[in-house]
């Protein structure tokens, strides 16, 4: 207002009923803004039986490719047709998503990405038909009973059980796969990430695959940090890689790569010091850029808080494996 006062003379200004102050608009304010227009979006796709979900760092991408603070949200609108619209109508047309998919848009190597969602083990229309059914792990070596008990039957421990629900299908429920592929239908070849090692690669054919689970095996000792190190290195030169280390300091770490000469490319390495699964999932997703390739050292290190049970007993490894190898095939990872 005193701006105001300065450019007119109190004769004007005392002719004036009320005075409308307009503030620049925020990134807040642009957040309230593309929401409007995001679910315009959602209304016309949805006449067409497309189903839209945005990831918060999809629309903090957007926000920020549209946002100026001279312009307001003017630009906002070529935004999202440049990088949201315009790429979502090229997959369509070219028939990846289809009538009644459910479309993921995220973030993936600064770009909006796009990812059918996963379709569920049955039908959803066999969901009411659901019966759930209790069942008992030992935390120590992971038997499986439907009954309650004090003692573990196979490994002889006492007060180890770990009661779990199981949702069990009624057999009358008739459903069928969502798609069925044969082997004469025309599948995209994986492609093959270099591993830089030659035998590796004739033992993997070729090299690592997108969303494909490896295990590393062998004596204490005998040299398996070491080597995913020098994998690490090999594969950082064009890809992200994150290197999640259980059992050994940060001193170590870096003293084993500074050993072997290991320079990360534009920190193309990070090193994540944690044994909490549900720590190390959450450190993912916050992450703006994805990693392409996730190394565990070692899987009996890290541990679930969902489970009582320490970390290295049989039913830790198996639960951590198993959420680690749903998550890696979910978001692309190595």
């Amino acid at each position: 207002m005193e701006e105001v006062r300065k450019a007119f003379k109190p004769e004007f200004l005392n002719r004036l009923d009320e005075t409308v102050v307009f503030h620049p608009l925020t990134k807040k304010d642009m957040k309230e803004i593309i929401k409007i227009q995001l679910k315009d979006l959602e209304k016309r796709l949805k006449e067409k039986d497309l189903h839209l979900k945005f990831k918060e760092d999809a629309v903090d991408f957007l926000i920020e490719k549209g946002f100026d603070p001279i312009f307001g949200a003017r630009p906002l609108k070529r935004s999202i047709q440049r990088y949201l619209e315009d790429p979502l109508s090229e997959e369509i047309l070219k028939g990846r998503f289809k009538e009644g998919d459910k479309i993921i848009i995220d973030v993936k190597n600064d770009k909006i990405h796009f990812k059918k969602a996963e379709e569920l083990l049955l039908n959803r229309r066999c969901y009411n038909a659901k019966k759930k059914q209790n069942y008992f792990v030992c935390s120590e070596c992971g038997y499986e009973s439907t009954k309650w008990f004090a003692k573990c039957p196979s490994c002889n421990e006492w007060n180890t059980a770990v009661e779990f629900t199981a949702d069990i299908f009624d057999d009358k429920v008739k459903s069928t796969p969502s798609e069925i592929l044969f082997l004469t239908d025309n599948i995209k070849e994986p492609e093959k990430i270099d591993t830089g090692f030659k035998e590796l690669n004739e033992i993997l054919y070729g090299g690592f695959v997108e969303g494909a689970i490896y295990l590393l095996a062998g004596e204490p000792g005998i040299g398996k940090s070491t080597f995913l190190t020098q994998i690490s290195s090999n594969i950082s030169q064009q890809n992200f890689v994150i290197y999640v280390s259980g059992e050994e300091s940060a001193e170590q770490v870096f003293q084993r790569f500074k050993r072997l000469n290991v320079k990360s490319n534009q920190n193309k390495i990070g090193l994540v010091f944690e044994n909490s699964l549900e720590k190390i999932v959450a450190l993912l997703e916050k992450l703006e850029n994805k990693p392409n390739f996730l190394i565990i050292d070692s899987i009996q290190t890290i541990k679930s808080d969902n489970f009582s049970s320490y970390a290295g007993s049989v039913l830790q490894v198996k639960e951590v494996t198993r959420y680690l190898s749903e998550y890696c095939k979910k978001e692309a990872l190595h």
